[in-house]
């Protein structure tokens, strides 16, 4: 579950593994440290260096870009969307932008296939932080 301490442990603990491979530790010092095998150390670093790289380019690509005209699958990497509300949206072929996105209502979005009022939620937030919001039905 977002938000969960499970999952603020488990970021928390993937940003101290990174930070020990910077200082120079070798993966299997690190799996040591952390009950695991060489390889998942060496997994959560290289994730979370290719997060990394995919973010600064979304943002290369849409910092001159309005948000209406931002694609739609970068806002949602430079936002932070979990895989369930990004699996959800890119499920329908038509939301190609923001703001193919917030000219629909909650009642439409919640047609999409596995995009639940958890997924909205999230959208909706990510939304207001950029004082947008999905259409109100008239």
């Amino acid at each position: 579950m977002p938000g969960s301490k499970k999952d603020w442990s488990k970021t928390n603990r993937n940003a101290e593994i990174c930070a020990l491979r910077e200082r120079g530790l070798t993966y299997t010092e690190i799996g040591k440290r952390y009950n695991m095998t060489r390889s998942n150390a060496e997994c959560i670093v290289n994730n979370a260096r290719e997060l990394k790289e995919r973010k600064e380019a979304a943002h290369l690509r849409t910092e001159d870009k309005r948000l209406e005209d931002m694609p739609l699958a970068d806002f949602l990497l430079l936002n932070d969307a979990t895989i369930r509300l990004m699996d959800g949206l890119f499920r329908c072929e038509e939301y190609q932008t923001v703001g193919d996105v917030i000219q629909e209502t909650e009642k439409e979005m919640l047609k999409i296939p596995n995009m639940g009022k958890v997924s909205i939620n999230e959208l909706q937030t990510i939304l207001r932080k950029h004082r947008r919001s999905l259409a109100t039905a008239v």
